[in-house]
């Protein structure tokens, strides 16, 4: 068996990033028996229908993760989230240098 050799890259392909994120389900699939995972984005679209704002992220059991909206750093929008009943679950201090990066949540209805 060859060792395996760690690349790091800075400009991952598109195709590389989707070859990991399908493993991941494949893995994830198999072992709960949940298949029903869909791809989500929504758009907002100029008049030239240039993409000015979004969000994406994936369903998978029911749930709707988010990937692209619900982190924030303290510098960007805590406020903003905080006043639209998002809650902060998780602070990585200092990251980037002197700021927070902040992981949000908010329940969308009964559990």
């Amino acid at each position: 068996m060859l060792t395996p050799e760690l690349v790091i890259s800075a400009e991952p392909t598109p195709g590389e990033v989707q070859y990991l994120e399908d493993r991941l389900y494949e893995f994830n699939s198999a072992v709960t028996g949940i298949t029903d995972g869909e791809w989500l984005a929504i758009f907002v679209r100029d008049d030239n229908h240039r993409i000015v704002a979004g969000i994406c992220g994936n369903t998978w059991d029911g749930c709707a993760e988010i990937r692209m909206l619900l982190m924030t750093f303290s510098f960007q929008a805590p406020a903003f989230y905080a006043k639209h009943g998002f809650e902060v679950v998780a602070v990585v201090d200092d990251h980037p240098h002197g700021h927070k990066n902040m992981l949000l949540r908010k329940r969308l209805g009964a559990a």
